[in-house]
């Protein structure tokens, strides 16, 4: 849940710092949260799509360790499912965490790898 709101402000961050998704921040959810954990994702986030010039719906499936980024993970059906589903629109995003404490000090800062945001045209 930790990795999951760490993902979810940075996504807001980057929301605020883009002209073009500035005005929908509010449209960022952490879903995992608020919905439950069925979805097969835990943060709807939000990008634009410079074809269609509009904002769309990015869906983010959070996944952590205190292992390395090879470290292995469970990706369950419904996940896959989901993935598939959304296409360019999903997204794994893995969180390391240097040591099993959370939040992370000074000494053990948490590193984000990968939120593979969707590109357009592809």
């Amino acid at each position: 849940m930790e990795a999951e709101k760490l993902v979810l402000n940075l996504e807001i961050e980057h929301a605020k710092g883009d002209p073009e998704l500035q005005q929908n921040v509010d449209d960022i959810e952490h879903v995992a949260l608020n919905e439950g954990d069925g979805l097969g994702y835990d943060i709807k986030s939000i990008y634009f799509d410079e074809v269609i010039k509009r904002v769309k719906p990015f869906y983010i499936e959070v996944k952590s360790t205190i292992g390395g980024i090879n470290s292995p993970f469970y990706l369950s059906a419904n996940e896959k499912r989901v993935a598939e589903e959304k296409g360019k629109e999903y997204s794994e995003t893995f969180a390391k965490y240097p040591s099993p404490s959370f939040p992370p000090t000074a000494e053990t800062q948490t590193q984000v790898f990968g939120c593979f945001r969707p590109k357009y045209p592809p």
